[in-house]
């Protein structure tokens, strides 16, 4: 085999070819930023000072349980990144509550505080709970695979129609809400 054949010797040029600086991760300074709403759609426009302003941005979480409020990804109208806020701290109080609704409005969870039936139809588990948006009934099945222990306690699960439930603490649901989920979990 030919020097110029050599498939390791190939893949390091193509490597070398790669322009890396494209793809740098840019933060975004909080106190550079205004969040508004576009009047027109009521979808959320950034402004960086001096720079650009972005219609139908959006707002992801790089890691939305350990980090809530830290690393929020910002994406223009045609899901490229704009950049990376690495606090919402400095950030004026109306910018603040926009990014705080589209926050919440993708992560939708609702916080469970007590469960009622915990009980197995069919492939499913029928799964009745209080939680903090009020009394609601989810299907899970899969517990092995839907469930995960985010933190000590604290655990999320997945129901059949995609909603992610949590819950803050299993210490300290009351004794029988504990023992229903522990059946399963």
């Amino acid at each position: 085999m030919a020097f110029s054949d050599d498939p390791t010797k190939k893949l390091l040029n193509k490597l070398n070819e790669i322009d890396y600086t494209a793809s740098e991760t840019r933060y975004i300074e909080p106190k550079d930023i205004r969040v508004g709403r576009d009047p027109l759609n009521a979808m959320p426009r950034m402004e960086i000072a001096n720079e650009q302003c972005s219609v139908c941005v959006s707002f992801i979480r790089a890691f939305p349980f350990s980090e809530p409020e830290r690393y929020i990804v910002v994406m223009d109208g045609d899901d490229k990144e704009i950049g990376i806020l690495e606090s919402l701290s400095g950030i004026d109080d109306k910018s603040y509550e926009i990014i705080k609704e589209e926050l919440d409005r993708r992560y939708f969870t609702p916080r469970v505080f007590a469960i009622y039936v915990n009980r197995k139809e069919g492939d499913v588990w029928r799964l009745e709970v209080s939680t903090d948006r009020g009394n609601r009934v989810y299907y899970v099945e899969h517990w092995h695979d839907k469930s995960h222990e985010i933190s000590s306690g604290r655990w999320l699960i997945e129901a059949t129609d995609g909603t992610r439930l949590e819950i803050p603490n299993i210490n300290s649901l009351d004794k029988r809400s504990r023992s229903l989920i522990e059946q399963t979990l």
